[in-house]
């Protein structure tokens, strides 16, 4: 896999989102599955899918994990605590950041430069190995040790 760069910190769509939307990104980005989520904010099925795409709408995302990481990005969702990182390879951190920022699964696959299959694969694996729920408590994750990067804030400059 060659290096992506960049990737994390492109800029979101100035659309805000609304507080059904900020709980059942939430519940996601703590590694809840979808009936998890259902039971949690207490809503059906056809709400939380409706829900979900209205989001994917607002950010011009369609995975999970890149609907958490924008609202991260644009402040909607509190950053996770920071945790101390396990060892991670380069090539992880690389399908991290795009898994991440990517807005599908074939946009990842090609930041990465692997097939969608391979790149689905890495993927299972890498939630896998350092203990994640889902690919959105990837995200979550990525956050707390640093392997995703928030840009920092900035003062408004003065007049």
């Amino acid at each position: 896999m060659s290096r992506t760069r960049g990737v994390a910190h492109a800029p979101m769509p100035n659309t805000r989102l609304t507080p059904a939307e900020i709980r059942a990104l939430s519940a996601l980005a703590e590694g809840l599955d979808t009936v998890g989520a259902l039971k949690r904010l207490d809503i059906g099925l056809d709400t939380f899918n409706r829900t979900l795409r209205n989001i994917g709408d607002k950010q011009h995302r369609s995975t999970r994990a890149s609907k958490v990481h924008a609202a991260y990005l644009s402040g909607e969702l509190p950053l996770p605590a920071s945790l101390v990182a396990p060892e991670i390879s380069d090539e992880d951190r690389e399908l991290w950041v795009a898994v991440a920022s990517q807005p599908d699964l074939q946009a990842t696959a090609d930041a990465v430069h692997l097939s969608r299959a391979t790149t689905s694969k890495h993927i299972d694996d890498l939630v896998s190995r350092f203990g994640a729920h889902s690919e959105s408590h990837l995200v979550t994750l990525g956050h707390s040790y640093g392997v995703i990067k928030a840009p920092a804030a900035t003062s408004p400059a003065k007049g």
